[in-house]
């Protein structure tokens, strides 16, 4: 289900924001997920603009840049959304990498 995706790119934006990943297979165990679902969803944030980098001396995910990963409705006030190109990216990358 997509709110599954929405809630997994949450804990993963939150883990990497406290450097708490881990390696691929220490992410993918926190996550219960397999190691190749935890690269589709790291290569679906960063094809949504996340500046994703590994430190293989923290053994640790950690982004680039400060930030965060967003995954939540935001008002925009007299404005268009600009969201909707993320969200409709989000559904098109999980329904072509079966991620749910």
């Amino acid at each position: 289900m997509l709110v599954d995706v929405f809630i997994r790119i949450q804990r993963i934006d939150h883990l990497i924001r406290i450097k708490g990943t881990g390696n691929a297979t220490e992410l993918a165990d926190k996550l219960g997920l397999s190691r190749a679902s935890v690269y589709e969803y790291l290569d679906l944030m960063k094809h949504l603009g996340a500046p994703i980098k590994y430190c293989s001396s923290r053994r640790s995910f950690f982004y680039d840049e400060e930030g965060s990963f967003p995954t939540s409705f935001q008002f925009t006030r007299g404005t268009e959304d600009k969201n909707i190109a993320s969200v409709s990216a989000v559904i098109s990358f999980a329904l072509l990498s079966n991620i749910f």
